[in-house]
């Protein structure tokens, strides 16, 4: 019989693998929707997206 205290370091133990295995999931689901936007894009979308990325122009800017 497990006493009180190795029963909360389980739940915790448990619990912290499954964020674990969330976490892992959602990252990979996460990454494989942009990489699959990204494939969609022409070159020409593609590096008009990364400059608007990195210069990241205000409303006056863009016109």
């Amino acid at each position: 019989m497990m006493n009180t205290k190795t029963k909360s370091i389980l739940a915790i133990l448990t619990t912290l693998l499954i964020g674990i295995a969330i976490g892992a999931i959602a990252s990979g689901t996460l990454r494989y929707r942009k990489m699959e936007r990204i494939e969609r894009m022409s070159p020409q979308e593609r590096f008009l997206k990364t400059m608007d990325e990195i210069i990241k122009p205000d409303e006056q800017q863009r016109e």
